[in-house]
């Protein structure tokens, strides 16, 4: 494979942020337009179910409405972000240095819809930016160019975050106060002992989650380390670069209880799924510096 004939490229993260700030207004015109036309929507119904009869003259009039709203509302709004996002990927993929990052990291910021998609194709764009678009997929056969970040220092070293641990903590003394408190007025009061049993189960509930809390609060460890050379978690030590792959950060859905982020990766003894929810770091920054420790590692090897 020969290298991408471009003389300078640019990083996955500037490409990114350059995204969000173009993509930015469209999206808040597109989403404020949308709640226009469905409140405009909703007017007419509330009329045509609750008024008088309507006449010839006044459908007109009232389709006539409903037809600026719809421009005004959706398809201008629509269009711009159209025509933002199609600026903008035509030239991202163009210039970035690592193409096969950028589709999967753009698609879940929603900066983009997917070649080929359904969304990618009810986007509004003309016969050449389509044309630029697909020719621009073949980029995916040129490798990628590694483009270091000099804010990222050495090593990096992430611990719990002192703030969430804090509040879980004062969480859970929260629910053992409320227990305390149901359970003295069911003793102090006549009252059923399925109330006691509740204040009491309320009390013990927290006390193992407010146990471990304190413990990782005060031995204050370090859960990831990440350099040029290896990156090491609590839960498998330390790993070589060239030993992992597959390594993203994931979000998993844990129905009531919210969403929390996972640090996944595959290497030789088997399947990482390690928990960074209350760790002092968040999806995009922990793999941004995945991606320039491990192209430390690849680029100190040529």
């Amino acid at each position: 494979m020969s290298i991408y004939q471009k003389k300078e490229l640019i990083s996955v993260d500037e490409a990114l942020t350059k995204g969000r700030q173009m993509l930015l207004w469209p999206r808040i015109l597109l989403l404020a337009g949308l709640f226009f036309f469905l409140f405009i929507l909703a007017l007419f119904f509330i009329a045509l179910m609750d008024g008088p009869a309507i006449s010839g003259n006044v459908w007109l009039v009232i389709s006539g409405v409903l037809v600026f709203a719809f421009l005004l509302g959706i398809y201008l709004p629509f269009r711009l972000w159209s025509k933002r996002t199609t600026r903008w990927k035509l030239w991202a993929f163009d210039n970035v240095n690592n193409v096969h990052e950028l589709k999967r990291v753009a698609v879940r910021a929603n900066l983009y819809a997917a070649y080929g998609s359904f969304m990618d194709k009810l986007q509004i764009q003309s016969a050449a930016e389509r044309a630029d678009w697909r020719k621009l997929q073949e980029r995916a056969n040129f490798p990628e160019v590694f483009i270091d970040d000099h804010n990222v220092p050495p090593e990096t070293t992430i611990y719990f975050s002192t703030p969430y641990l804090i509040f879980n903590m004062l969480l859970g003394l929260i629910f053992m106060g409320i227990g305390i408190t149901v359970t003295y007025f069911s003793l102090r009061q006549p009252s059923s002992l399925i109330t006691t049993l509740i204040g009491i189960a309320i009390i013990l509930a927290p006390i193992y989650w407010i146990f471990v809390t304190l413990r990782d609060l005060l031995r204050h460890e370090a859960q990831i380390i990440l350099n040029s050379k290896a990156i090491f978690t609590v839960e498998t030590g330390f790993l070589s670069w060239d030993t992992i792959y597959d390594e993203e950060v994931q979000q998993v859905s844990q129905g009531r209880r919210g969403m929390k982020y996972t640090l996944h990766f595959n290497y030789m003894s088997g399947i990482a799924n390690i928990d960074i929810t209350l760790f002092a770091t968040n999806r995009n920054q922990l793999e941004k510096l995945m991606r320039v420790y491990k192209g430390r590692f690849k680029n100190s090897d040529q």
